[in-house]
Formats: structure tokens, C-alpha cells, sequence
């Protein structure tokens, strides 16, 4: 059976305001685990760690606040984190040990996440 991993208890930096990603990605079979096996799941805090984050750089945004994020994120068990950076027109790419930065002339993969996804970031970034 697929094991998931969840944080055990709601004092965890997962679940508290600033290490939440802006957007998150669960594979379809871990969600519907997760759902099936949490009472009461849409009356708290999801305990599920994402297999996707990705986080949107503001222009108020701290360089080192944001890879503390990065950390927490690939520490906790994220498969793959994205963080965009549009005003620098820049994704960057955090996968197991890899740190990919990708340009407007890049193509933004899913790797082992989202196989078979190909986003041009020229289209994004236009």
C-alpha cells in the first residue's frame, strides 16, 4: 500500500502561516488516501505533504526567507518545488539534489511529479 507521509501534529511549521506554498500539487491516489483516512479532513489544517510547492516571488520578498522555505519544503518530503520569479522572468527548479534556474527561453518540465508536462515560460512570461 502506498505510504504517505504526514506530519504528525498542527504545532508543525507545515501547517503554520509562512511555510504553506502559495500553490500546492497532491498526486490524485495520495489525496484520496489522505481523504479516506482523516476524519473530519476538511475541518482542519492539511497534515499531507505536498508532491509539488511552488511559491511566487513578490517583489517584497526575501532571498534567504524564500530558500529557508525551499529547505523546509525538500526536508519535509516535497518531490519537487518550483519558485517563479516574475519580475526576473526565472523559475527555479528543486528536485532531489538538483537546483535547475530556467529563463523565458526555457521549457518548465513535471518531472518525476507530472511526467509528460512541458510548460514553454516563454508563454508565461510575455
Amino acid at each position: 500500500m502506498f505510504e504517505l507521509p504526514i506530519v504528525e501534529i498542527y504545532d508543525s511549521n507545515w501547517v503554520k502561516g509562512s511555510r504553506t506554498p502559495d500553490i500546492m500539487f497532491f498526486a490524485k491516489e495520495k489525496w484520496a488516501q489522505y481523504t479516506s483516512e482523516t476524519e473530519n479532513w476538511l475541518k482542519k489544517p492539511s497534515l499531507i505533504v505536498p508532491d509539488l510547492a511552488i511559491e511566487i516571488v513578490s517583489p517584497n520578498d526575501n532571498f534567504s526567507e524564500g530558500q529557508e522555505k525551499v529547505d523546509e519544503y525538500i526536508e519535509s518530503g516535497v518531490s519537487l518545488v518550483w519558485v517563479f520569479d516574475p519580475q526576473k522572468k526565472r523559475v527555479w527548479v528543486y528536485e532531489d539534489e538538483r537546483r535547475l534556474p530556467l529563463t523565458a527561453k526555457d521549457t518548465l518540465t513535471g518531472g518525476q511529479v507530472l511526467s509528460g508536462l512541458q510548460i514553454p515560460l516563454a508563454e508565461l512570461f510575455n
